[in-house]
């Protein structure tokens, strides 16, 4: 073992040893090519302990490859970290790979380099297109999105693979993202869309889709809000979860923003009732806009929700156990946080009428016999309309708000 390690030590050195020549160089460089192109059983085998080693010197030998033989080294390198994440249940290697990506991508470093670490243009624009149409749905597949508590690798494994993944993400030009449609989301791949969910709000947070305004992120929040309500609560943690790091990344929200996303919840909910995600996703984003509101509850601050705004460069990373707890709870605080909105949004009328027509759906009490989670949701509308007094308004929209509630007491 010890022997592989310095054979391993020996070729990275010599391959990226800017003081021989290029033509010194050139035999170290192609052997390093052959043992990223191995099989990933033959990979590891001949490699060892010098696995490691080699992995976190991929910032040295990609940009000494040709290009074409580059491509075809990143390909099977990338197969190679998916074989260890599946066969050793161990998430090193594409850990490892993706900082090299990320670091090589960063324009910023880029320029500091000498020469013969920079990569060649065509490499660097495939790498981009790779990462976004092959890689990005290969890793779902593999891992599955984040915070997935199914997954084959631990959820701390997991947090650090998709961290890495998104950071290469932010390295790509809009322009290309685009190209392959990556902010559409698709119908059915409900797995690749939730860790699409995650991706948005991870570059909102970053402030790379901030000159293109909320479109993005209003995309992913209406996506998320119209999925179906789970039956259980493990099926429901990775749409909550979705919805919590939407909440973070919204976070500096304009008010009319606010106000388009809290009309357009309400339409699913008559759409839908509520058997959709849509008041799980209003109660994570009013928690989080009470928390930087001067009218913040206190109580919208416990189970770790003062936690939300922080982590800005990370995934959103709650364990399912916190999860399970912090769902009924912003659930059961939405309303006094919603009223705390109304102050500034000043559309209390339109909330208490829209929660009214959601309540009085017929098919309501077949639904929560279906699935006993809506029954949560039922009691939340009530209660948005039991706190209209909080709403704030005119005597008149008083007045009107005593109607609902009586109306209400009906149902």
């Amino acid at each position: 073992d010890q022997l592989r390690k310095l054979c391993v030590d020996l070729i990275i050195d010599q391959a990226s040893a800017l003081r021989r020549a290029a033509s010194d160089r050139r035999e170290f460089v192609r052997v390093s090519e052959l043992l990223a192109r191995l099989p990933p059983a033959s990979f590891f085998s001949q490699l060892g302990p010098g696995v490691t080693i080699f992995m976190c010197s991929l910032g040295k030998l990609i940009p000494q490859w040709i290009s074409d033989l580059a491509i075809e080294a990143i390909q099977s390198l990338w197969l190679t970290c998916c074989y260890e994440i599946t066969h050793r249940h161990s998430s090193n290697c594409m850990v490892a790979f993706l900082e090299t990506l990320k670091s090589l991508l960063d324009t910023t470093v880029d320029r500091n380099r000498v020469k013969a670490h920079k990569l060649s243009p065509a490499t660097f624009l495939t790498i981009q297109k790779h990462l976004v149409s092959s890689f990005f749905p290969a890793l779902c597949s593999t891992i599955m999105s984040p915070c997935q508590t199914d997954s084959i690798i631990t959820m701390e494994d997991n947090f650090s693979v998709w961290t890495c993944f998104y950071s290469c993400l932010s390295q790509i030009p809009i322009e290309i993202l685009d190209e392959h449609d990556f902010f559409s989301f698709q119908e059915g791949g409900h797995s690749l869309n939730i860790a699409r969910v995650h991706a948005v709000s991870f570059l909102q947070k970053k402030g790379i889709l901030s000159k293109r305004g909320n479109n993005d992120i209003f995309k992913a929040q209406l996506w998320t809000a119209k999925q179906k309500l789970p039956i259980d609560r493990q099926g429901m943690s990775a749409y909550w979860l979705a919805t919590l790091h939407l909440a973070q990344a919204s976070l500096n929200m304009s008010l009319e923003s606010r106000k388009n996303l809290i009309n357009a919840m309400f339409e699913i909910m008559l759409v839908k009732s509520t058997g959709s995600m849509s008041l799980d996703l209003l109660s994570t984003h009013v928690a989080v806009w009470t928390l930087l509101s001067k009218h913040g509850s206190i109580e919208s601050t416990g189970y770790g929700c003062d936690l939300l705004p922080q982590n800005a460069d990370f995934v959103c990373k709650f364990p399912p156990t916190l999860a399970a707890v912090l769902q009924p709870f912003m659930l059961q605080n939405c309303p006094q946080n919603l009223a705390a909105q109304m102050r500034d949004l000043h559309m209390s009328s339109f909330v208490m009428n829209r929660a009214l027509q959601v309540l009085t759906d017929n098919s309501m009490q077949k639904c929560v016999v279906d699935n006993p989670l809506q029954g949560n949701h039922v009691k939340c509308l009530k209660a948005i309309i039991m706190r209209s007094n909080d709403y704030g308004g005119e005597s008149a929209q008083h007045v009107q708000h005593t109607s609902f509630i009586v109306s209400s007491l009906c149902l």
